[in-house]
């Protein structure tokens, strides 16, 4: 199939090979030569998916100047949407997320990221409510419904950017005013249009930040220790 039979991983998106060929019922379309990015999607009941908003990210990521060993670009992003929906709620908060998580994700330890779309996630930063919240360490991403779906689309492409691994310690103008649009221009930007869909690829000026290229070389992946380089289940 053109793998490296010395690397368990040849594409080194985290996700050994023999479990992109052998499971796909876990990882649907995967492909061992090409970076795979994998999301389960969970909604509150009632709420519609934003899948025009969705499907607009995974061409984004499609479309990303990453190389891959199979000598194509671009990162196949794929959205999960869960079959089941999260109890509703009032209000979400703090008190209940991770309860949310651990009840609800179905695909933990599997090497997926995971997002919570919510009417209200109860979140605050900078002083007023917030849109959407990153737990890095967990892959974990909650989202609050906004007055549109494209710019629940920007929110939920700005959330995934930190659980890929996009943080402001890799640059002074990720969750920041610091710069201009024009100068730093990212979806990580506050400054951003609130219906940006763009990562940055450094090529704006001095300020600006190569997010692309930081995401091909420290892609975060969340934990697939439940997976061995065969393609099956570990036990235990």
């Amino acid at each position: 199939m053109g793998t490296d039979p010395r690397d368990p991983g040849t594409d080194g998106d985290g996700i050994p090979d023999g479990a992109e060929v052998n499971q796909p019922e876990l990882f649907p379309d995967a492909d061992p030569l090409r970076t795979d990015i994998y999301v389960e999607v969970d909604t509150v009941e009632g709420m519609a998916v934003p899948d025009d908003a969705l499907d607009r990210i995974e061409e984004q990521y499609a479309d990303a100047p990453v190389d891959n060993p199979d000598g194509s670009t671009g990162i196949s992003l794929h959205f999960v949407v869960s079959n089941t929906s999260l109890p509703d709620s009032d209000q979400f908060d703090e008190s209940n997320w991770y309860d949310l998580r651990r009840d609800h994700f179905d695909n933990d330890g599997k090497g997926y990221h995971h997002l919570l779309l919510v009417d209200d996630a109860g979140l605050t930063g900078n002083g007023g409510p917030a849109a959407g919240l990153a737990d890095g360490e967990r892959a974990f991403m909650i989202v609050t419904q906004q007055r549109s779906e494209r710019t629940t689309g920007s929110v939920v492409m700005h959330e995934l950017g930190h659980s890929v691994g996009l943080w402001p310690a890799d640059h002074d103008g990720i969750d920041s005013e610091r710069y201009g649009a024009e100068a730093y221009p990212s979806v990580m930007n506050y400054n951003s249009a609130e219906d940006s869909y763009d990562y940055s690829t450094g090529d704006a000026g001095p300020n600006d930040f190569d997010d692309w290229g930081h995401i091909e070389e420290h892609l975060y992946v969340p934990n697939t220790g439940l997976i061995d380089v065969t393609g099956y289940e570990a036990a235990g």
